[in-house]
């Protein structure tokens, strides 16, 4: 029922009635929501569905609905079992399953002659497009023999009549889910038993480390590009005319920045003079919402980087561009302070980099890779010129040290090796001298001597101590007079 204000009352009542109505509605919620909370009956799924609501008010809509696929993920498996009766036997078993977990991987290649084939059916690209309404960017890449979604293959099939096998190839595949997409279902199980036993319906939490044995974290397999291929590639962005994509690409690969924080810049957040670039959002794709701004990874993430000459002289020659294009364009575009953007001013999305790449790795004569490989190719360049840890780990924005410890640990090995040859080498080099180094200590020694002597005998002091304390004394009166 909605709450109306009486007839015939002034603003100011009316206002403080509103705030007596919110209390009382609140204090009555509070109130079903304890109740509740001491139901003997409640099911892990119907409680999960609870801390769900805590979450969506609590947090980002990103986290949100991986605690929401997560929980429906579990309702089969456990989410009819009474919270109460979970037993750490229970959720070790359920645990092992999702260890066990095989990914389906549809991979749908088009035929060596496809384009042929077509034609020879009486399908020209044109009528295809036009006729049949087939998505001419995905019709493109099939012509070039490249990967297909099936839903795009069953469409073209169902349209042209053209047997499936005719022009396409499958191939099905069953793979391992990723550590972390596992143990991501794990951290959000173990969450829900915490907040369970805060609000004192269980009396330990047995998803925990605990009384559950969870699988050692294997090492981290990361990608980057050689030195080689690294400077090729940055020679290639420094001499490409496309500012629109080489400048937020250069900022993956030389400042090391994610590609929804490059997404979530504005002007505001770069001081030209000072050098300087603020990380003070990102953007991010998130299911059911589409692209959302939301706060960096960390606080951590949120961090100041001093930019280097190069990538300063690469964002004047955007903006310079930029605003020749708003200009251009005048009331077509709306200037809302992004650095990247869509055509019309909007802000970019943060998949539009990743669509790049590929074209750009080809172009530039580099094997293929993501935004986020150079991203990492970043910090290993910043590893090997001999830049500290904690240093690039402030600089990517990483919560811990350790985080940059464990994602690079292979090149702060191949770092340390060449630090012990750097150490022999010039401990050889000196070994190589030694008479010649001591003979010119000793020389310089007794020159120093003699130099000494004389000054004790142009100043009148036959004894060397007193010689050592008129120094001290000098040393001493110049000292105040520096004071005063």
């Amino acid at each position: 029922m909605t709450w109306r204000p009486p007839a015939n009352v002034s603003q100011k009542e009316i206002d403080r009635l509103v705030i007596i109505e919110s209390d009382k509605f609140e204090r009555e919620e509070k109130s079903k929501i304890e109740q509740g909370m001491n139901d003997e009956d409640l099911t892990f799924y119907e409680f999960a569905q609870r801390f769900l609501v805590k979450t969506k008010a609590e947090h980002s809509a990103s986290y949100y609905e991986k605690c929401r696929d997560v929980v429906e993920y579990s309702k089969n498996e456990i989410g009819k079992i009474k919270l109460k009766a979970l037993t750490p036997a229970i959720i070790q078993n359920f645990y092992n399953k999702i260890d066990t977990r095989k990914h389906h991987i549809i991979t749908i290649t088009p035929v060596q002659n496809f384009k042929d084939i077509l034609r020879a059916n009486g399908f020209k690209h044109r009528f295809l497009r036009y006729q049949l309404n087939i998505q001419e960017a995905t019709l493109d890449y099939a012509y070039k023999g490249k990967n297909v979604s099936l839903e795009w293959a069953n469409i073209l099939v169902d349209r042209t009549g053209i047997p499936f096998d005719t022009l396409f190839i499958r191939n099905d595949k069953y793979v391992d889910y990723a550590f972390e997409t596992n143990h991501a279902i794990k951290r959000v199980c173990r969450t829900i038993g915490s907040y369970a036993k805060k609000q004192r319906l269980i009396q330990d939490n047995y998803f925990s480390a605990d009384y559950i044995d969870f699988p050692n974290r294997p090492k981290r397999q990361i990608h980057t590009l050689t030195d080689e291929d690294a400077v090729k590639f940055y020679k290639y962005l420094q001499e490409s005319n496309e500012l629109k994509i080489s400048t937020p690409i250069m900022l993956a690969l030389i400042v090391g920045m994610r590609r929804g924080e490059i997404s979530g810049l504005q002007w505001s957040d770069i001081d030209f003079d000072k050098k300087r670039l603020m990380i003070r959002r990102t953007l991010t794709t998130v299911k059911h919402h589409g692209v959302i701004l939301k706060e960096p990874k960390t606080n951590t993430s949120y961090r100041t980087l001093t930019l280097s000459d190069d990538i300063i002289n690469q964002l004047k020659r955007y903006r310079e561009w930029q605003l020749s294009e708003i200009e251009r364009l005048g009331d077509f575009y709306q200037d809302n302070g992004w650095v990247f953007t869509q055509v019309d001013g909007k802000r970019c999305n943060p998949s539009y980099f990743t669509h790049e790449m590929s074209r750009l790795c080809a172009e530039a004569g580099v094997p293929h890779c993501n935004v986020h490989s150079l991203r990492h190719t970043a910090a290993a360049t910043m590893l090997m010129s001999g830049v500290s840890i904690s240093v690039v780990a402030q600089r990517l924005g990483h919560a811990r040290p350790s985080t940059s410890t464990d994602i690079y640990g292979y090149v702060l090995q191949t770092a340390e090796a060449s630090a012990a040859n750097a150490t022999s080498e010039y401990l050889n080099s000196i070994a190589s001298k030694p008479m010649v180094t001591a003979a010119v200590n000793e020389l310089d020694e007794a020159t120093k001597f003699r130099e000494a002597k004389a000054e004790m005998q142009r100043l009148g002091f036959s004894d060397y101590n007193e010689y050592l304390d008129y120094l001290e004394f000098k040393r001493l009166k110049e000292i105040r007079k520096a004071s005063r």
